[in-house]
């Protein structure tokens, strides 16, 4: 069983939590709304007697403040001050024995900017757009490779309505019919909650302007 050590905030504002062995942070929007782990111990650690105490984090810069100790027993000195190593946060990324690095490493620059704009809450952006050229990419190399669950969970990160459209012509025009399927599965899934959302906001307009006439009329 594991223990909260840490509760805090990042530096750009992202909840986290620390349980001596794996660093979370919570995403309303990446990744559905859950729980991502940032950073391991058991990759860190250089001795298995090593503890880190996490004192915070920074998402945008992708580091993880932290105090090493001897173990877990060992709490950080007060007198003279700790001294405070930074180490690297790591996004889950989707892997494949046959994917190259850099493919990895492309993925894992796209998760980060997810974080860092979900952090800073900004709309789409020309950044979205370059990133999803680059999924777009990186879906086209995993059929090409026959990695095809790697290129629908590609296809699930894409941020435009026309990216996915593009996914599907991709798996469509490659013959991968299952995976065709499951694009336009999720393009329908996408379209239905963008048509609610929009209906929400309509309705909503409505009654503001119904609302405003209302307030009008008592004034006469």
């Amino acid at each position: 069983e594991s223990e909260l050590e840490w509760l805090g905030f990042s530096d750009d504002g992202v909840l986290a939590s620390w349980d001596g062995e794996t660093l979370r942070g919570y995403f309303p929007e990446s990744f559905g709304g859950s729980w991502v782990p940032l950073f391991t111990a058991s990759a860190a650690r250089k001795a298995e007697t090593e503890h880190h105490y996490v004192i915070g984090l920074d998402i945008s810069a992708r580091e993880v403040f932290c105090v090493i100790t001897r173990s877990k027993a060992h709490f950080p000195q007060v007198y003279p001050r700790p001294i405070i190593t930074t180490l690297p946060l790591l996004v889950p990324v989707v892997r494949n024995d046959a994917e190259d690095d850099n493919a990895a490493a492309m993925h894992q620059g796209l998760m980060f900017h997810r974080l860092d704009r979900q952090s800073n809450a900004v709309g789409i952006t020309q950044a979205d757009v370059e990133m999803d050229k680059t999924l777009l990419r990186l879906i086209q190399g995993c059929i090409r490779g026959d990695r095809l669950e790697a290129a629908l969970s590609y296809a699930s990160e894409l941020n435009l309505q026309r990216s996915l459209q593009g996914a599907l012509k991709l798996a469509v025009g490659s013959k991968k019919r299952n995976l065709g399927e499951r694009i336009s599965a999720l393009l329908n899934n996408r379209e239905s909650v963008v048509q609610a959302v929009n209906m929400e906001k309509e309705n909503n307009a409505n009654a503001n302007i119904f609302s405003r006439k209302r307030v009008y009329g008592s004034t006469q």
